[in-house]
């Protein structure tokens, strides 16, 4: 989607003379590149993507790309929100589904615990039309295939394994109705055994359906709920159709498809049966047709009028167009490679709407409705309540990946941003306001050997069910420098929550709640390592400042102001704290217990715990000139990016380390220059 508003840059593609390297190119948003995803995939590691200000809606993943992706504007005027359309209850793991054109609407089919639901195509709305609290009838459990029977108003519905059987589903009312199957307490015939998928067939009034458990497909009289065996081992000759995911039907032809493997080891193939005779053909496969070999059957869509059936194969993340003459393949929609806009995660299921020249996949892992512009392979989320990050980047990126000057908000169930699988990112200049994760990391969470450095940024308003409000650390080693917390909540670590390797560094962490433990930081387990240098965790209500559940005995506190927190301001279990201002008193080398005296500590809207808190230090300060100078780098800057080791002439000093010691707390009192290489002339680090 193009942002709301934008300005134009112009693009500057560098092309590598003869004998030279290639060098890096800069794609601009939307100049070059409609999108950021888009520019994304687009680019190759060593470019960097520019973008203007504006709104972008819109989910990304840098997909193991080392790149560069900055606003020109920062994060004041450039913001990302995830694509999430639609109002209503969330699609959790849809698995089928079916147009029903005449509405302008689809029904998806949750698997699991049922649930159907009303998609309108024009808006994303998603309506509830059946499931355990709306209509009446026994609930579908396991289930894999729904369909439209136009001649009952109703939707077909199948429960898959033990006890398998078909439902009719009221429209209007969501009653759910036995019509085949069960036992053997409706229908006559052969009983199911396994089945996957339906189809509806009008003109005979009967589903059919493919029972990958026989090999077989039926077709089920619906006034009645007889079974008949339209093909199996025993009836039709050809190839057996070994565990069909998905069957779709020519009425003119009397002639069925379905997307199964040959053997359980085998690559899938596309089946051709002939419903009079049962008869079996295989019309693609790796030695029937050519194009991309399949890797795993999910769906199947048909085109009668373009001679051809849409296939969804989630191994290869793609839609693919087979030919019903000639078998051929060929890639119509696939991830990073044919379209842009969101990638498939686990795409179920597949149908083509011919009005709009395009073919509607869910998404199982994405919680989604996608559209597939048959012309373009582009991908657009159609209805989707957000059940992943706003941002990925977890798949290995090197040192150099950055993500620079945005604001990034109001993401929900897993967080704004998830980094891991060893990438190496560097966050800077962001704000990170208004997500939520049900479980870890409302802003940020990290996992799987991540190595991740966040610089400048702003975390504010985000919430976690479980762990970190804003950022959770999780197999990973995180480093944080110059970064506001406020206002954040979770029920451990209403800020920071670290379970491996993490520090931070002249950091706020103001107005923060841990509803059980550690409103600003909840260091946890004895294997974890916590590093915290010029801090001020301060006015943080619920949940003491700091909780050390079991750190390990290389945690420390250094140079940092832990004040007015409540109940406690620190629980010290092994954590080592130093040259700290820490309310109530803690053991440790140089350590106080006195005011701080902070400049204005509930800031201009005189409410403690918000953004506009100024906790730089007055004059007299205790915490000037009282720090220790060996935990911090020569050439450090405060949170205000101001230098270090700035002395007060009226101050005694009372800290410790080579030359005049660091000040308490996340701001440096003074001037922001001085003597830095020794030399008599004043200048910045």
């Amino acid at each position: 989607m193009r942002p709301v508003s934008s300005l134009m840059l112009p693009g500057l593609i560098v092309i590598a003379l003869t004998g030279f390297p290639l060098q890096a190119s800069i794609i601009n948003v939307p100049a070059d590149q409609p999108t950021i995803q888009a520019a994304i995939n687009a680019a190759v590691d060593g470019d960097e993507i520019i973008v203007a200000p504006g709104l972008y809606v819109e989910n990304i993943v840098f997909g193991g790309k080392t790149i560069t992706v900055r606003s020109s504007g920062g994060p004041d005027v450039t913001t990302i929100i995830p694509d999430s359309p639609g109002s209503g209850p969330s699609m959790t793991s849809p698995g089928s589904l079916v147009l029903d054109s005449a509405n302008g609407r689809v029904l998806v089919a949750n698997n699991g615990t049922f649930t159907l639901f009303d998609v309108d195509l024009a808006t994303g709305d998603r309506t509830i039309i059946s499931d355990s609290s709306t209509g009446t009838g026994p609930l579908i459990a396991n289930n894999e295939g729904v369909e439209l029977d136009t001649n009952s108003n109703r939707a077909l519905a199948i429960h898959r394994v033990v006890n398998a059987a078909l439902y009719g589903i009221n429209l209007t009312t969501g009653d759910r109705t036995l019509i085949s199957g069960e036992g053997t307490t409706a229908g006559s015939g052969t009983q199911f055994s396994q089945i996957e998928a339906v189809q509806f067939d009008a003109a005979n009034n009967r589903a059919l359906i493919t029972d990958s458990g026989l090999n077989a497909v039926f077709g089920v009289n619906l006034a009645t709920g007889a079974r008949t065996i339209l093909s199996s081992p025993s009836v039709g000759t050809g190839p057996n159709t070994q565990s069909a995911r998905d069957i779709v039907y020519n009425p003119a032809t009397n002639r069925a498809y379905v997307f199964a493997h040959l053997s359980f080891t085998s690559t899938p193939a596309i089946y051709s049966i002939d419903l009079n005779t049962g008869n079996r053909s295989i019309l693609s496969d790796p030695t029937h047709g050519t194009g991309t070999d399949f890797l795993f059957s999910s769906g199947l869509a048909l085109n009668v009028a373009g001679n051809e059936v849409f296939a969804m194969d989630s191994n290869l993340q793609a839609v693919l167009s087979v030919n019903l003459t000639t078998g051929n393949r060929t890639i119509v929609s696939q991830n990073n490679v044919v379209g842009v806009g969101i990638n498939f995660a686990s795409p179920t299921d597949i149908e083509y709407d011919a009005a709009n020249n395009r073919v509607l996949v869910v998404d199982l892992n994405l919680d989604a409705l996608i559209g597939v512009d048959l012309a373009t392979g582009d991908r657009t989320v159609i209805s989707r309540v957000v059940n992943t990050q706003t941002i990925i980047i977890a798949q290995g990126e090197a040192a150099g990946t950055t993500l620079q000057g945005f604001t990034i908000s109001g993401a929900q169930t897993n967080g704004a941003l998830r980094i891991g699988n060893s990438s190496q990112p560097t966050i800077r200049d962001c704000v990170f306001d208004g997500n939520h994760a049900n479980q870890n990391g409302g802003a940020i969470s990290t996992f799987n050997f991540g190595n991740v450095t966040i610089i400048d940024c702003k975390f504010t308003n985000n919430t976690a069910d479980n762990t970190g409000g804003a950022i959770s650390v999780g197999i990973s080693t995180v480093t944080v420098e110059r970064c506001l917390f406020a206002g954040n909540s979770a029920p451990y670590g209403g800020a920071f929550y670290n379970s491996s390797i993490a520090s931070l560094t002249n950091c706020i962490l103001t107005g923060n709640e841990g509803s059980t433990f550690g409103g600003g930081i909840y260091m946890d387990s004895s294997t974890s390592q916590t590093t915290i240098v010029n801090c001020t965790i301060v006015g943080n209500p619920v949940g003491s400042g700091v909780f050390d559940a079991a750190s390990s005995t290389g945690s420390t506190i250094t140079n940092s102001i832990i004040r007015g927190n409540a109940p406690t301001q620190i629980s010290v279990n092994a954590v080592v704290v130093e040259h700290s201002n820490v309310q109530g008193g803690v053991a440790g080398i140089g350590n106080i217990d006195l005011p701080s005296l902070f400049t204005d500590a509930d800031g201009p809207d005189n409410i403690a715990g918000t953004v506009d808190d100024d906790f730089s230090l007055l004059a007299g300060s205790p915490d000037i000139d009282a720090g220790d100078n060996d935990a911090v780098d020569f050439c450090a800057l405060d949170l205000a990016g101001n230098d270090r080791r700035v002395d007060d002439p009226a101050t005694t000093d009372t800290g410790s380390g080579f030359g005049t010691p660091v000040d308490m707390g996340a701001y440096e009192f003074g001037s922001s220059f001085f003597d830095c290489n020794t030399n008599g002339i004043l200048a910045s680090c």
